[in-house]
């Protein structure tokens, strides 16, 4: 059966090396994220996702070699001299017609928090839920924090003004902007506290990041998201974690 689907063979053949090539290059994107990325999570992540697609591309390998000797043992004894010389045509595989699309690389986003001190806030608690995959990363120096540490409402912002204050505030904002602030107020809180944020598109996480407070008790503070591509139509939410317990969420959306 395998020599009288020969040509069908080398089509198969073919599709493995342009699969080998695109896992190489996607492997070799990861590699880049992985010594570059500024976030540690995010650096896992990536060498987790290229030892992922550096399996698949062996395993690639290995039925592309395999397959490329059942060819090469077929043409050798299947080969009969015909009545007048007949030239064989070489079989090279080729790339498809089409453009072959890569992932989207994950969003880097720039979360440095920049508080200043204001009076107390009156946070609105918000009933635990749970932890974000993305919290998972083990941290080492973490407190315990204080039942009373909370965050302030979240106000979602297009800018920051030169008083450190939400600049364009609101909760519908247009397609195609490159990037959103999330304010909010703190209190109770201590250095060595673990904290997350974490944004979401949909119901699909695009970017979070979970690191140790510094910036002590009392104040207000922001982080913000600039995705690779800018802010596409749909529903959000910001959500911000004290160890693994959710304190504060917000939602918005982009149309």
């Amino acid at each position: 059966m395998f020599l009288a689907s020969n040509r069908y063979s080398l089509w198969i053949f073919g599709v493995l090396l342009a699969g080998i090539l695109i896992g190489a290059l996607v492997a070799a994107r990861y590699a880049r994220e992985a010594r570059v990325s500024q976030f540690y999570f995010i650096r896992e992540q990536a060498r987790i996702k290229m030892g992922r697609v550096m399996i698949l591309v062996v395993f690639l390998g290995v039925v592309t070699v395999a397959l490329g000797i059942l060819l090469f043992v077929s043409n050798k004894f299947t080969r009969v001299a015909p009545a007048s010389p007949t030239p064989t045509p070489t079989l090279s595989p080729t790339t498809p017609a089409t453009a072959v699309t890569i992932a989207t690389p994950t969003p880097v986003p720039t979360p440095t928090p920049k508080p200043t001190a204001t009076a107390s806030p009156s946070p609105t608690m918000i009933p635990t839920v749970g932890t974000p995959s993305s919290a998972l990363t083990p941290i080492v120096g973490v407190k315990t924090p204080s039942p009373e540490a909370a965050f302030g409402e979240i106000t979602l912002a297009r800018g920051i003004t030169d008083d450190k204050k939400p600049k364009d505030p609101g909760t519908v904002f247009p397609a195609g902007i490159s990037q959103l602030y999330a304010f909010f107020d703190y209190q109770n809180l201590s250095d060595g506290v673990l904290w997350t944020w974490v944004w979401y598109r949909e119901g699909k996480e695009i970017g979070s990041e979970s690191s140790l407070w510094e910036w002590g008790s009392y104040g207000t503070a922001w982080v913000f998201l600039k995705p690779v591509s800018g802010y596409s139509r749909g529903k959000y939410e910001v959500k911000l974690y004290i160890g693994d317990e959710l304190k504060q969420a917000a939602t918005f959306t982009v149309r």
